[in-house]
């Protein structure tokens, strides 16, 4: 067998998977989509934290319902403190599910985290 016919095959192969794992991972991606924007409209528009606050916000904190908590803390006048209190215990409820599922994931460290991340309640 001819080597480019081996490159040909693998890379037929991978075209239909990836197109399958996109039309897998576009209708979550809709309503994270759709997640995010509300978090920005409720972010910009009812606490007044500019949009890098709000894109600092989402890139730090893993647990969506952990920044609805803070804006709506800051939102309501409450201080930093209460805000950052709240969306640190929403964030650990992670600790015991990844806990619990650590045993299953395979791999060295960073496939390991990769796949954590997608390890959600």
């Amino acid at each position: 067998m001819d080597p480019r016919d081996a490159q040909q095959t693998a890379g037929e192969e991978t075209a239909p998977t990836a197109r399958r794992s996109l039309a897998l991972a576009l209708p979550l991606a809709a309503v994270v989509g759709g997640f995010g924007i509300s978090f920005g409209v409720l972010a910009a528009g009812t606490s007044g934290f500019g949009a890098l606050a709000a894109l600092a916000m989402s890139a730090t904190t893993f647990a969506g319902s952990a920044q609805f908590a803070a804006i709506t803390v800051l939102a309501a006048g409450g201080q930093l403190l209460p805000a950052v209190v709240a969306a640190v215990l929403l964030n650990l409820r992670y600790l015991p599910i990844g806990i619990s599922v650590a045993p299953s994931l395979r791999g060295g460290g960073l496939p390991r985290f990769l796949l954590a991340l997608l390890v959600v309640d």
